[in-house]
Formats: structure tokens, sequence, C-alpha cells
């Protein structure tokens, strides 16, 4: 047996020939590659689509547990920091890792990374769940309330909706076609509201944008007959 130390070896393929020679000067060689890798590339991470229930890349979830996955290193072992959760980068570099418990709030997770040679990288997620959603508020403004402001009658054919819900939410009357989304101060208008005489119930359902939903039921009023007016004649 033999050992040769401290023999330098540079990032990639490093190409040796070993000769022995023995007492009676006899020789013989053999060459030997040894490879070194001295970095691994930063892996990606995100939301699978199942989990990122709101907009898609927002990585704002409603969910209590979720899918994250990415690419790394061909083979390499990727586990979430601080807990045992982890799997293995495909062929492809792609890896998945299921059930990661998400609060309510902003939770930062660190991925990392080790490849086969041991070579370690990090990146880092921050995955918001959001579980719920202000029940919307829903009224006529002025110019379609026509009776006593806020009784939610009017002898118009068609109104106006107005209100407020989470900012950023999707306000829709169901079963109408008819939607709008809340500003950044939280209020929605949505017009031209089609009425039939009497009464008009609707539902009003806001969708925040990590797809929670709450419903709102309401009903409108359209009084279309003008009041009878009354008179006697008196002779004098």
């Amino acid at each position: 047996l033999y050992t040769l130390t401290n023999v330098p070896l540079s990032s990639g393929v490093n190409n040796f020939s070993i000769r022995a020679t023995d007492v009676a000067g006899n020789q013989a060689t053999t060459a030997i590659s040894i490879t070194r890798d001295s970095n691994t590339p930063t892996p990606t991470a995100l939301l699978d689509s199942a989990s990122d229930s709101g907009v898609q890349g927002d990585r704002i979830t409603n969910l209590p547990g979720v899918t994250i996955q990415g690419t790394a290193e061909p083979g390499a072992l990727v586990e979430i920091v601080g807990t045992a959760l982890s799997a293995t980068a495909d062929g492809s570099g792609n890896y998945s890792i299921t059930s990661v418990p998400v609060n309510v709030g902003s939770n930062l997770f660190t991925l990392r990374a080790t490849d086969a040679a041991g070579n370690q990288a990090t990146a880092d997620i921050t995955i918001t769940r959001d579980s719920d959603t202000p029940i919307p508020t829903a009224g006529l403004p002025a110019p379609s309330d026509t009776g006593t402001l806020g009784d939610l009658i009017t002898s118009f054919a068609s109104v106006s909706i107005e209100g407020t819900a989470e900012p950023g939410a999707r306000v829709e009357l169901v079963g109408t076609g008819l939607f709008t989304t809340a500003n950044g101060s939280g209020l929605y208008n949505i017009v031209n509201v089609p009425l039939s005489v009497g009464s008009n119930l609707f539902t009003l359902r806001a969708t925040d944008i990590a797809g929670n939903i709450v419903d709102l039921f309401f009903n409108v009023v359209r009084d279309s007959q003008a009041p009878a007016i009354n008179f006697n004649l008196q002779h004098h």
C-alpha cells in the first residue's frame, strides 16, 4: 500500500498518471481521473400550483399545509432547515417537499441543497398564509337610492352597488356576470346592475388574493309604482 498526500486539485476533472518503479527498474503506470466539485447551484423554491391558492406566483395561500417545489443539482438532498422535511432532486433537478406546515401570517423557510460531493447552497422563501377575509358591505349610492338613503329602495331599473371589501379582492354579484376589484382602500363599485320590479335578492361574493371567499346576501327593492292621489270635491 502507498499513500500520496497533499495532491493539489483544480476545480473540474484532474487526470493523473501513477508510475510505479520497482528495485529492478521495472515500471508500470495506471491512469486515474479525480473530479473536484467545489460548488452546487443555488436551489430555487416556490409554491406548487395547487398550494398557491390565490394569484399564482404570489406565495400567498389559505392552506395550513403546502407543497414547496423547485430545482437543485440533480441528486442533491434538499431539506427545509429546522425541520425533518426533505426530498432528493431527480435526474432533471426537480424536487418537491409535501405537507409543509404553514402558520397564519408570514412564514420564512430556508431550503438547503447538499450535492453528492457535500457542497451546500441555500435559498429562502417566504410564504404567507391568509386564512380569512372580511365580510364585504353593500349599498346603493345616493344617485341610485332614490328614496330614503340607505333603505335599498329605488325606482330605477338599473343601479350601482358600492361598498367595501378587502383591498384587492374580486367582488362579484353571483349569477349576474358583474364583478369588479376593490381598490387599495377596499372600496368597490359595480355599475349597471339590472333590477326587476319588486324584490331583488343578491349574493355578493368577495374573493381575496389568497383565495378566501365570503358571501353577503342583501335585497334591493325596485318600486316603480307612483303613489295614488286621493282627493274629494267639496260643494259649498
